[in-house]
């Protein structure tokens, strides 16, 4: 799994390294419904997910925008590249949200650029 072999980066990302183990807790359950202890977080799970999925990942909520990109993966080409936009609704919902060709996204997340691998710069 992407969180326990890079588990030190996103310890990095996260503002208190608890919240690393909280993620590992929320993604290590299979079961259907998941209890509301292993739903998606937002934005501590940002990095994972673009990561994961090799996208750019654009959070958009009422009190947080951000953009998130991958940390250990040399970038697509531009053709090859995907953006996924969720937008979080009456606090416990995430939407896909459509963004039109060439929208202005949020900012990219401080955190990606003290923890990123050098490498991604591109």
């Amino acid at each position: 799994m992407e969180l326990d072999q890079y588990f030190s980066l996103y310890e990095g990302t996260c503002d208190k390294k608890e919240f690393a183990v909280e993620l590992r807790h929320r993604l290590n359950y299979f079961g259907s419904p998941a209890p509301k202890d292993r739903w998606m977080i937002m934005p501590e799970m940002g990095h994972l997910i673009a990561s994961v999925f090799h996208v750019v990942l654009v959070f958009l909520s009422n009190h947080q925008c951000l953009t998130f990109l991958p940390l250990q993966y040399l970038p697509l080409p531009p053709e090859s590249r995907s953006l996924i936009a969720l937008g979080h609704v009456n606090g416990d919902h995430f939407v896909t949200v459509y963004l039109r060709l060439n929208s202005p996204i949020p900012p990219i997340a401080r955190n990606w650029y003290i923890n990123h691998y050098p490498f991604v710069d591109g």
